[in-house]
């Protein structure tokens, strides 16, 4: 066996004290007033009125899922 195969066949164990150090951030340039895109073709504006979060952990806009949504870019 050559060190590639072994590197490739190797699987990375995390304990739990690790897994209590891992912390996650997503960063969002959206807060109340900002205008996004939703909807079934997320082609409506959508005023931003809460953000928070449900039992799963999600981040929700207006009670929806975040993935629902789809940020105007401003140029």
């Amino acid at each position: 066996m050559d060190i590639l195969s072994i590197y490739y066949n190797m699987k990375i164990i995390i304990t739990e004290q690790q897994y209590e150090h891992i912390s996650e951030m997503i960063k969002l340039d959206i807060k109340v007033g900002d205008i996004i895109m939703g909807g079934k073709f997320k082609n409506k504006k959508i005023v931003v009125k809460t953000i928070g979060k449900n039992e799963k952990g999600d981040i929700t806009i207006n009670g929806k899922p975040l993935l629902r949504f789809r940020l105007l870019w401003k140029l």
